[in-house]
């Protein structure tokens, strides 16, 4: 059996509202896994495979750019670590500098 490497590729995604791009990073399994994921947020916007017909199949609910992600404040797609909003006013105790340019949780 081949088995086809893995692929990435990168898309423009839209603006933010200051001017900013955003891009979209799709990744491509070699069993025809498919991820997208953009650099605002390392937001999922989508997670397809392929179904049983042999079609592909979304598993995800995610926008086709990225000023709908800022216009709903649903969250979709979003990544979180295993601190997330854990860290007040941004800062890591004993240290009293900043670690977060947004000290609060999203």
């Amino acid at each position: 059996m081949t088995v086809n490497p893995p692929r990435f590729s990168e898309y423009p995604f839209g603006r933010l509202h200051d001017g900013r791009s955003a891009r979209l990073f799709v990744l491509r399994g070699a069993e025809g896994l498919e991820a997208g994921i953009t650099d605002f947020g390392a937001a999922l916007t989508r997670l397809s495979v392929s179904g049983v017909s042999g079609k592909r199949v979304d598993m995800l609910l995610g926008f086709s750019c990225v000023e709908e992600y800022t216009r709903h404040p649903n969250y979709f797609g979003a990544v979180a670590g295993r601190i997330a909003g854990r860290i007040p006013q941004g800062r890591f105790p004993p240290l009293t500098t900043f670690c977060n340019p947004i000290p609060e949780p999203l």
